[in-house]
């Protein structure tokens, strides 16, 4: 027996899925949002241990956790081997905060260690779910080769059928005419005539010859191509296990009703058999003016091969192109959602059905400076206005001395009216922060301008709340605004340093 650990996240920020599949062994591994975690804090990370004897791994873990994985039985060499392969390709990053997975020791007592849930595939869609919430696309970090069984991964479908069909929409003023081979039998003369087919009319007298020739039109392999991925999407629907979704029901009609309209678009566009649509999307080499439709054309495999396998069950459906070669043994798949990214949009979308949010400017000498120096929120409300940071972390009673100036530095850096007097530093679900803390402004500025650092504890989504979005984001609107209605100029001086 082989003990294999890995740790999930390690520096928290980063949720995803990752699968594996070799045609016989298959590893699908979820990372959840730390703050899902059911019997523990946010800030305290778990320990898990699960044994691999059968042919397929499953697990879900939250960020910071290790999993522990015992192989043994049939093909264990293999088995550690898919595992090694998954670190590597899930820690290719140079940027820290973008490894999914990293090697970890091996704990004293792995066997002490409970066993992790299992439903990964329903905690990838709660995954898709959580970043459609935030409005970032789920497949914005969409790496590998999707394998043979992906099409067994309904969660995924929709998004790309979202994907395809924006994708489309976005290439579609690039359309262009092009010469399309042409055999037909005419009257008249043509291009180039087939000899056999010209003897035989002089012969017979008869006006017939076949001839070969170039159209100048718009049913150009590729379009036809792209037609056939459209009316695959206008006529696919939610599986019976997902209907129940609000969001993959908004999804998919969203993308059925977008992919009918550029079907309309093309009308003119014959569309071409499963079989000859998904040999165009293989192998098609796009020149210069025809590269706008390339992430078009990369998602017709996956989106036909359902399709291809209901109308021919000896079709071969093993090689499906996507944005990255196969890496490796196997066929690989990763998703990755910035959890971090998605606090900070969620926070930026509630602030924005409150007030407008503006890009800050910076006074010199700071006008120079890279975004990373700029405030995740510029909130302006009334008369007054908020400088807002996403913190997507455990509150611990106590704000850090990093973040305390950080959010000086903003007070100093953006310029504009009105002043900014209140700064806000937003975690999610911090119940121990009840109180604000606030501080003075920085000596070079006149000493009556207070500014508040406050801390403001706000709702994270729990995986119930990704059923009805409509009731978080009116949630998290509604308390954010009584927090900004609490800081009122009368609301107390707050603590001077």
């Amino acid at each position: 027996m082989r003990l294999i650990t890995l740790r999930a996240s390690p520096m928290q920020k980063l949720s995803g899925i990752a699968l594996r599949n070799d045609g016989t062994l298959r590893v699908a591994i979820a990372v959840l949002p730390k703050l899902w975690r059911e019997a523990k804090p946010a800030a305290q990370c778990s320990a898990w241990a699960i044994d691999w004897r059968s042919d397929a791994l499953s697990a879900t873990i939250h960020e910071g956790d290790t999993l522990t994985v015992r192989v043994s039985g049939q093909h264990a060499e293999r088995k550690a081997d898919m595992l090694g392969s998954l670190t590597v390709e899930c820690g290719a990053h140079l940027d820290a905060e973008e490894i999914l997975f990293a090697p970890a020791p091996e704990p004293v007592d792995s066997a002490a260690h409970p066993q992790p849930r299992t439903d990964a595939d329903s905690a990838a869609l709660d995954l898709m779910q959580l970043a459609d919430l935030a409005q970032i696309d789920p497949l914005h970090a969409l790496a590998g080769d999707f394998g043979a069984n992906s099409i067994d991964l309904d969660w995924l479908l929709p998004f790309l059928h979202r994907r395809f069909v924006h994708g489309v929409s976005d290439a579609m003023r690039h359309a262009r005419r092009g010469y399309v081979e042409r055999r037909e039998t005419l009257d008249t003369m043509r291009g180039r005539p087939r000899g056999e087919s010209l003897a035989l009319a002089l012969a017979t007298g008869v006006a017939a010859v076949e001839c070969e020739y170039e159209e100048f039109e718009f049913a150009t392999p590729l379009l036809r191509a792209i037609a056939t991925g459209l009316e695959a999407v206008a006529r696919a629907s939610l599986s019976p296990t997902l209907a129940g979704s609000r969001v993959l029901q908004q999804v998919a009609a969203e993308s059925k009703s977008l992919a009918i309209g550029l079907r309309n678009r093309i009308a003119e566009v014959p569309a071409l058999p499963t079989r000859d649509a998904l040999r165009i999307a293989r192998t098609a080499r796009l020149h210069r003016l025809e590269r706008v439709w390339d992430p078009a054309l990369r998602l017709i495999d996956p989106i036909l091969q359902r399709t291809a396998l209901v109308a021919s069950q000896d079709f071969d459906t093993i090689h499906l192109s996507d944005a990255l070669s196969e890496q490796g043994g196997g066929k690989f798949l990763r998703i990755e959602i910035p959890t971090w990214q998605v606090w900070q949009a969620l926070l930026t979308n509630a602030a924005r059905s409150i007030g407008t949010v503006e890009p800050s400017k910076a006074d010199p000498p700071w006008s120079n400076l890279t975004d990373d120096s700029r405030p995740d929120i510029d909130l302006r409300w009334t008369d007054r206005r908020f400088i807002i940071d996403a913190k997507y972390k455990h509150f611990d009673r106590s704000v850090s001395v990093a973040d305390a100036y950080q959010m000086f530095a903003y007070s100093h850096l953006v310029q504009g009216e009105p002043k900014v007097h209140d700064l806000f530093l937003a975690y999610p679900d911090c119940a121990s922060a009840t109180a604000s803390e606030g501080h003075r402004r920085m000596p070079q500025h006149r000493a009556t301008e207070d500014v508040r650092l406050s801390i403001v504890p706000l709702p994270w989504p729990t995986r119930s709340d990704l059923a009805d979005p409509k009731v978080y984001r009116t949630l998290l609107e509604s308390k954010l605004r009584a927090r900004l209605s609490a800081m009122s100029p009368q609301g107390g001086a707050g603590t001077r340093m």
